[in-house]
């Protein structure tokens, strides 16, 4: 199990991979790089669970190239996208995390 999620700009779509989530903010691997201070709208859904993908903005604090079709992001979630939502993702994450250190 993993979770996805992509960041998005209008008319413009960005599919990525999560790397790394909290109520705070988020670091993501995709395709198309990002410029510090950028505006996202990202969605977050879960691949293996039947939920509603949750929608917040995040503003890019760092982008790095690793390959010519390879960038890795890291962006800052406002405290008002800080909600119940968010929270049920981080807490999901946390636990995929965990399950190789459980042994599953």
């Amino acid at each position: 199990p993993a979770a996805a999620g992509g960041p998005e700009s209008p008319g413009e779509t960005a599919p990525g991979r999560l790397i790394d989530f909290s109520r705070y903010g988020l670091r993501f691997r995709s395709r198309a790089g990002h410029s510090p201070g950028r505006r996202l709208v990202c969605r977050l859904a879960l691949l293996t669970v039947d939920e509603p993908a949750v929608r917040f903005e995040a503003e890019v604090r760092w982008c790095v190239r690793l390959d010519p079709d390879d960038y890795e992001t890291g962006a800052r979630i406002p405290d008002s996208a800080s909600d119940e939502r968010l929270a049920v993702f981080e807490r999901f994450l946390r636990y995929v995390k965990d399950i190789p250190a459980r042994g599953g």
